[in-house]
């Protein structure tokens, strides 16, 4: 059997990580086109901060599951991105018990995870406030509704 010789293994191993290097390994704007995504088990909403005026978000309202799963289902993420692609977002819940939210996860970005619908109730409606730190854009109040868990599934 014959063997590489380490020139030709090396010029083989560069052209190959030059290729990989190549490819844009960079994540697109999913809000770029302005239209949420995702469904009740997670969803993508989208902050339009590129007209004048007001903050804009589609969907609204958010409406999600409170889990993934009926039984032994994770927390739903919501995902918030503007259409930019730029800026600090910053969400606040109210109530704080709706969901767990972590802000400026990165630019344009911000996330968070349902809590549990409570007791005796089928869903729960949540007031939060969107805003982009440094911006004219004055706060804007839509509302997520969390739904108890998968009851169409």
């Amino acid at each position: 059997m014959k063997h590489v010789h380490p020139i030709v293994f090396l010029a083989i191993v560069a052209l190959m990580l030059s290729a990989c290097g190549s490819t844009n390994q960079t994540l697109s704007n999913p809000c770029s086109d302005g239209v949420g995504k995702g469904d009740r088990k997670g969803r993508i909403v989208c902050i339009d901060d590129t007209g004048t005026g007001s903050l804009k978000t589609h969907p609204e309202p958010v409406e999600v599951w409170e889990r993934t799963r009926k039984w032994f289902g994770s927390p739903v993420k919501i995902d918030w991105y503007t259409v930019s692609g730029t800026g600090s977002v910053q969400i606040d819940v109210q109530p704080a018990t709706c969901v767990t939210v972590t802000n400026r996860a990165a630019p344009g970005h911000a996330f968070a995870r349902t809590r549990a619908v409570p007791s005796g109730k089928s869903e729960e409606t949540c007031k939060y406030t969107v805003t982009i730190p440094d911006s004219a854009f004055p706060p804007f109040d839509p509302d997520i509704v969390i739904i108890r868990c998968c009851t169409s599934q």
